[in-house]
């Protein structure tokens, strides 16, 4: 028997968009009582849950839940909070789904018990529908297994190309508060539990129109999306567990990291304006982390002082000797 699908749909004031993707969800080539569409419309001041209603009222087959405006975030984790199918999959209220893509993506769930969420490349479309870019992945890295490592460096599992089981989603939702991005989180959560695959066809319909949340930001919101992304990274390196990423992926996300960060303090309005902020408590715990794993790098194991000197290296990046030791036990792990 084929799973029971629940598609989440965050809105803000999508009014222009949000119909065509209810659209492209309804009429999936997959058995249309099997799935539902969830949408939450996120505080809207324009008619984004006037046409959500529309749908719902004509086909029967959508719920429209609204919530005070949180952010995108908060949304999906109240998209989440009301689905009930036995696979969830995220469509943002901007983009559509070529007809077989939740087909596509349950077949590869259903074939394959161990993955956690299936995710694909995505055609850049503009306002109208003309493509801009065939493929957003061609030729980049698409991580695949337990890859929460490979992802260190930055995310290219796009919210409205993942397609989850409901058993892993309850298992590590909700998404905590404070996270920039629901899917770089959800990528990272569930690579620590599950395998993630990749499908290259089809193509979901990524909408740039100049609204948009990351693509194409320019000048402080460019420095906004930077800072996010550092503190995301930030994040993912303190509380990385061992084996959770090789060495040479740890070299890479740090590298990543200190790029978002220089960049975004480039183009700060001021040199003492901080992509990070660092607090008293955490320059101590960092101090201890540092000085706990001295003797292990002093003896030759690298690879046991590694992680307590890349968590403090994360806690406090301008901590000298938490990033210099970060770097002997890289180069001999």
């Amino acid at each position: 028997m084929l799973p029971s699908v629940s598609v989440v749909m965050a809105a803000f004031d999508a009014e222009q968009f949000v119909g065509e993707a209810i659209e492209s969800a309804l009429a999936q080539d997959y058995p249309g009582e099997l799935v539902e569409v969830v949408v939450v419309d996120d505080g809207s001041t324009d008619a984004t849950a006037a046409i959500a209603r529309h749908h719902a009222e004509s086909s029967g087959r959508v719920r429209v839940i609204g919530r005070a405006n949180g952010g995108n975030v908060l949304a999906t984790n109240t998209g989440f909070a009301h689905a009930r199918g036995d696979v969830v999959a995220l469509l943002d209220a901007d983009d559509a789904w070529p007809r077989d893509r939740l087909r596509r993506a349950v077949d590869v769930l259903v074939d394959r018990p161990g993955v956690g969420l299936v995710y694909g490349d995505m055609t850049v479309i503009d306002e109208d529908g003309e493509v801009l870019q065939q493929s957003w992945l061609a030729g980049d890295v698409t991580p695949e297994g337990r890859c929460l490592g490979a992802q260190l460096a930055g995310n290219n599992i796009t919210a409205s190309s993942i397609v989850m089981p409901g058993a892993v989603l309850r298992a590590v939702a909700p998404i905590p508060a404070g996270m920039p991005w629901a899917d770089w989180w959800l990528a990272t959560r569930v690579a620590q539990v599950a395998d993630i695959a990749y499908l290259a066809e089809p193509r979901t319909l990524y909408r740039f129109h100049g609204a948009n949340m990351s693509l194409g930001a320019q000048g402080d919101a460019r420095r906004g999306e930077l800072v996010k992304a550092a503190g995301f990274q930030r994040h993912l390196l303190r509380t990385l567990r061992p084996g959770d990423a090789t060495p040479a992926e740890i070299v890479a996300g740090w590298a990543a990291f200190e790029r978002n960060v220089r960049e975004a303090t480039a183009l700060a309005d001021t040199p003492f304006r901080r992509a990070l902020d660092v607090n008293d408590a955490d320059r101590a715990e960092a101090v201890a982390l540092e000085r706990s794993a001295q003797p292990a790098l002093a003896a030759g194991e690298a690879a046991e002082a590694l992680w307590p000197l890349l968590r403090a290296a994360a806690i406090d990046p301008w901590n000298d000797a938490a990033r210099d030791g970060l770097a002997a036990a890289l180069a001999r792990a």
